[in-house]
């Protein structure tokens, strides 16, 4: 039915399960999440995040310490970070 929100959301879900299958399927049983991760595209990066990612918040605060990625010089505070996981 059209405009139906039950029915939307039950696609939602299901896109959902496909997207968590997928990337899940993509982890290979032989090797550890650390090399797969470093082996992984963005996409695939992005995907296992969403999946085990709920949510991450940002506090207010001032930071001090500087993290060097990559040749370039950030200031970057962990403890700022609060991540809520979905497992």
């Amino acid at each position: 039915m059209p405009g139906d929100v039950g029915n939307f959301d039950d696609r939602q879900w299901g896109s959902s399960a496909i997207l968590d299958s997928r990337t899940l399927s993509r982890i290979p049983l032989d090797e550890s999440l650390r090399q797969v991760w470093e082996e992984a595209d963005i996409d695939f990066k992005r995907d296992l995040i969403k999946l085990v990612v709920k949510k991450i918040v940002i506090l207010p605060g001032r930071t001090q310490r500087l993290c060097k990625i990559n040749d370039q010089t950030f200031r970057f505070d962990p403890s700022l970070m609060q991540i809520t996981w979905e497992v």
